[in-house]
């Protein structure tokens, strides 16, 4: 039975080793499925800022419309002069809005990506330390084992008195 135990501390140290790079795989895995997440999510700001930014040009159109029905009603000229002015100012204005939907919504997007593979790295780090410290963890158990004395090597025998 004594003879068994270094043994058992070798399995042990096996499962160990093989716990640890469960551990450490499921790590990675999990740093890979954040960042997939993230992408995801960038893509979907991208096409969200895409839609805004549509959207936001339609609502222009629509004001400069009214602008210029406006105008004609009141028997303006809008070809020169302040009514001129007061429509190319609302156009101007209104693409700056455009734009500025369409920078934030490719900077948020960039955010998601970059935080995404911050965690693809941080989860192949984490996985790299498991992994190290379940082999030391491994290595320490199966060197005591070895060190016992007991794997390998016959008993000493004493010799007997008669």
């Amino acid at each position: 039975m004594a003879a068994a135990i270094p043994y058992i501390g070798y399995a042990l140290a096996a499962l160990t080793a093989a716990g640890s790079y469960a551990s450490a795989k499921a790590q990675a895995q999990a740093g890979a499925d954040e960042q997939a997440g993230n992408n995801l999510q960038a893509t979907a700001i991208e096409r969200k800022g895409v839609q805004d930014e549509e959207n936001s040009r339609s609502r222009l159109r629509r004001l400069l419309a009214s602008q210029r029905a406006m105008y004609a009603k009141a028997g303006v000229d809008i070809s020169s002069g302040s009514p001129l002015t007061v429509m190319a100012d609302t156009a101007a204005e209104g693409e700056k809005e455009a734009l500025n939907i369409r920078f934030g919504a490719k900077e948020e997007a960039g955010f998601r990506r970059f935080y995404g593979k911050q965690a693809a790295t941080a989860g192949r780090r984490a996985a790299g330390a498991t992994l190290l410290t379940g082999l030391g963890s491994a290595a320490s158990s199966a060197y005591s084992a070895y060190s016992s004395g007991q794997v390998g090597k016959s008993k000493p025998t004493t010799p007997v008195k008669k």
